[in-house]
């Protein structure tokens, strides 16, 4: 810079002592990034002593970066086309900008990061299994999302992080990805060879992702199921059995995937309402599971099938009394219908 000044002028400039390390470090000082709402924000830039030689420093810097972002011909748009511009630095440049954020900030949390993959499985356990670089468990996804979604740290550009809407401590994990993260994504159903439990939901896009290769090639052997819509129009469709012997009790048993099953028939011999009881085995999976399965499942049913909050809690709290039974079928422990 010094050289470029001292030919341009045709004088002597201050020289900048080099340091230890042989580099040439300019002084600091303190200007302000001017925002629309007439807020300043503070920047420490490089500033050379020597007014000359800091003036060719800033028409290599500043001004290149003034004329990069006149490249985008602002001027000919529209309030239809706005054009959007990202400086990714810390200069502080001649113009009003709409926001100020760090790098810090703008790191994409796991969920993003899954989206730009362009897949996330809508289960702890496949995410791990899919993304072994970004969730070593699956209680260690459910723990890194269910904190992304109750308290995100990043703010993507654009997004303004004292908007009251960009956080919500309310949202389970599964609504905050398939609403917040990946809205616009396909959905594909899909089972595990061997799975036991409900069907498995892929949030994908369908640009850049084939929903059966991808889960073939990162959680093996795999079948692709038809939407719940679907499912949910044929279920409303069915016959409802006829009314057994009062002296039983018959339930119109179906798996979590809504095929029907032959209705089961257990006579009622004892109740004890409000317990259970204790020859009962307990659950073979630990509490965590049943509620992350309640979770995933009401959100599927709201966000995905379109029910109210309480019918798809309803309805979710069915799917996980028919995976217990599921899991427990063949174990000779009579348990009262009322409380299934």
């Amino acid at each position: 810079m010094a050289r470029c000044a001292r030919a341009l002028f045709g004088t002597e400039v201050q020289e900048i002592a080099a340091d230890e390390k042989g580099e040439i470090r300019y002084p600091r000082v303190t200007r302000g990034i001017r925002l629309r709402d007439g807020r300043g924000f503070p920047v420490e830039v490089p500033c050379h002593p020597d007014p000359r030689v800091e003036t060719v420093r800033w028409a290599i810097c500043e001004a290149g970066l003034v004329q990069s972002i006149g490249r985008g011909r602002g001027v000919n748009r529209t309030t239809a086309n706005p054009l959007q511009i990202d400086i990714v630095t810390n200069v502080v440049l001649p113009i009003e900008v709409d926001e100020v954020t760090t790098w810090e900030q703008i790191q994409p949390g796991m969920a993003q990061i899954m989206r730009a993959r362009g897949a996330v499985p809508l289960g702890y356990p496949d995410m791990a299994t899919a993304y072994p670089d970004l969730f070593p468990t699956a209680d260690a996804a459910r723990m890194t999302l269910t904190r992304e979604a109750k308290n995100p740290e990043q703010t993507p550009i654009g997004e303004d992080p004292s908007d009251p809407s960009t956080e919500n401590p309310e949202q389970n994990p599964i609504s905050y990805i398939s609403i917040g993260v990946c809205s616009g994504f396909s959905r594909q159903r899909y089972r595990r060879r061997g799975a036991r439990g409900p069907a498995g939901v892929l949030l994908y896009d369908p640009a850049r992702i084939e929903p059966k290769a991808w889960l073939t090639e990162r959680l093996g052997e795999v079948v692709l199921l038809a939407s719940e819509g679907e499912e949910i129009e044929a279920r409303k469709s069915d016959d409802l059995p006829a009314p057994a012997h009062p002296a039983f009790v018959e339930h119109r048993i179906r798996d979590v995937d809504f095929a029907p099953q032959a209705p089961a028939r257990a006579e009622l011999i004892r109740c004890a309402f409000g317990t259970i009881d204790t020859a009962w085995p307990a659950p073979t999976i630990a509490p965590a599971w049943w509620q992350d399965l309640f979770e995933e499942r009401a959100a599927h049913r709201e966000f995905d099938g379109g029910y109210l909050r309480r019918e798809a809690e309803r309805l979710a709290w069915e799917e996980c009394l028919a995976e217990w039974r599921r899991q427990h079928a063949g174990q000779g422990h009579a348990i009262c219908a009322a409380l299934l």
